[in-house]
C-alpha cells in the first residue's frame, strides 16, 4: 500500500534567494518548487538563528523519512519508540503509521 504524502512533495532546500538580495528561502524541489518559507531578518539577511532553522526546515521531509523507518524495522514495541512515534505524528498532522 503507498503512503500517502500530505506535505509538499520534493527534496527541500535553503538556498539564497535569485530574486532578493539577503533573502534566504526554504524551497520544495521538482515537481512543484514551492517557497516553503522565507527567511530575511528586518531587511538585513537572517540572522545565525533564522540560518539553522531554515537548514533544519529544509532537513524534515528526510528526517521524518529516516525516522519512520526505523519506527517501521523495530522489532516489538519498546517505550523508548514512543518518543520516535510521538515526533511522526506531529510531523504527519497525528498520525504515527
Amino acid at each position: 500500500m503507498t503512503e500517502i504524502v500530505k506535505h509538499t512533495p520534493g527534496e527541500w532546500t535553503a538556498k539564497w534567494s535569485k530574486y532578493n538580495e539577503g533573502e534566504l528561502l526554504v524551497q520544495a524541489g521538482m515537481p512543484t518548487n514551492r517557497v516553503l518559507a522565507i527567511f530575511d531578518g528586518d531587511g538585513d539577511g537572517p540572522d545565525e538563528q533564522s540560518l539553522a532553522d531554515a537548514h533544519l526546515i529544509s532537513a524534515a521531509p528526510d528526517m521524518l523519512k529516516a525516522l519512520k523507518r526505523i519506527v517501521h524495522e523495530w522489532d516489538g514495541e519498546p517505550e523508548d519508540m514512543a518518543e520516535a512515534r510521538e515526533a511522526i505524528a506531529k510531523a504527519t498532522g497525528g498520525s504515527n503509521a
